[in-house]
């Protein structure tokens, strides 16, 4: 029986030293993380995602390869000594997974809080000098070209620290409160001129229509008064030339039968008082 404890202990600190010695011997990686395993202080080689076999004096920290965000909140002051808040998210993450990467990015800060301090004030000083050249009005939006210029310049920076800059979103600019209402009495002024100003160009657009209605009225109705004019003068001219047909095929009916110069069996001469001579009388 006694034996029995004494193989069941020897097994149980057996097992205990199989553990021990794994986890001194073994490095084990997440996946999206590299370790970079020193010796004595001295780089030794990267381990990627898994487990790998290590010596017992040698160390492993893991970086991570998964992009990384910070949201930041401070104020600038433009040209004109407006106050300017801004609230931006950066997201970033280490340049690639080379191992010139990777070093540069675990041997540049002593951790990744310094790192981020760092890179907050390079954020910080690069939209601070973009805006202290910039005046109020001209704050009220930044464009995407300004973001490319300030991301592009951080960028360059953190380069040589191993990481790049995924994204850089400016998600809150606003401005003291007095200056808030200078600009809605400003953005209001300008409304209202342009409300004007499309009132007056739809006056002007409706009275030119309703002149151009007007004229192409009157010219239809000239028109209409000059047919009915023009037709009326060929009804009468027709009817004239009607009337000269007539009697000019009356004249030549007379010329084609003329009255005979002797009495006429059934008209009676008469000699009427007055008269020089015999007149014929129809009887």
């Amino acid at each position: 029986m006694e034996l029995f404890f004494v193989a069941a202990a020897l097994s149980v600190v057996l097992l205990i030293l199989v553990l021990i010695a794994f986890n001194i011997w073994t490095v084990r990686t997440s996946e999206g993380s590299v370790s970079v395993i020193t010796a004595f202080g001295r780089y030794r080689r990267l381990a990627a995602p898994g487990m790998e076999m290590r010596m017992p004096w040698e160390r492993a920290h893991a970086i991570s390869l998964q992009n990384r965000a910070i949201g930041l909140e401070f104020e600038a002051i433009t040209v004109d000594q407006a106050n300017v808040y801004f609230k931006c998210m950066l997201l970033y993450c280490i340049a690639d997974s080379s191992e010139a990467a990777v070093k540069r990015a675990a041997f540049a800060f002593a951790s990744q809080e310094e790192f981020a301090l760092s890179l907050r004030r390079l954020l910080e000083d690069e939209t601070r000098t973009y805006v202290a050249s910039q005046r109020q009005a001209e704050m009220i939006g930044i464009s995407q070209d300004v973001v490319h210029r300030i991301k592009a310049n951080v960028g360059a920076r953190i380069e040589g620290w191993g990481y790049r800059i995924e994204d850089l979103r400016y998600n809150n600019i606003h401005f003291d409160e007095v200056v808030t209402k200078s600009m809605a009495r400003v953005v209001a002024a300008i409304n209202g001129r342009d409300a004007a100003d499309n009132e007056g160009q739809a006056l002007l657009i409706r009275k030119t229509k309703e002149a151009e209605a007007d004229g192409a009225f009157i010219k239809i109705k000239s028109e209409a008064e000059k047919l009915a004019w023009k037709l009326r003068g060929q009804g009468l001219a027709d009817f004239r030339r009607e009337v000269a047909a007539g009697i000019h095929d009356a004249v030549a009916e007379l010329q084609q039968h003329p009255e005979p110069a002797q009495g006429h069996p059934d008209r009676d001469v008469r000699v009427l008082p007055g008269q020089p001579g015999p007149v014929r009388c129809p009887c």
